[in-house]
């Protein structure tokens, strides 16, 4: 059994979480282009508000640990106070 997968991860901003996927999967379950998965990668920011769910979604088919809807809105807190 692979343990690995309950392991505590952590990230420490969306770049770092998008590296987790392989894009034109994630692109496909979240139903966008790979162009947009490289955006939000580049710009550091993922629309939370219309993609989180199926970001979570996607982390658990894909076997992505600790994508959580709270790991989410902390990166996203982390983000708009680092750009400020």
């Amino acid at each position: 059994m692979d343990y690995t997968r309950y392991m505590e991860q952590s990230y420490r901003d969306y770049k770092d979480l998008l590296d987790q996927f392989k894009p034109k999967e994630l692109a496909a379950d979240l139903d966008v282009s790979r162009v947009t998965i490289q955006t939000w990668r580049n710009r550091n920011a993922i629309p939370i508000d219309r993609y989180g769910f199926r970001l979570v979604q996607s982390a658990e088919r894909r076997g992505v640990p600790g994508v959580t809807a709270d790991l989410l809105l902390e990166l996203s807190e982390y983000t708009r106070l680092n750009n400020l």
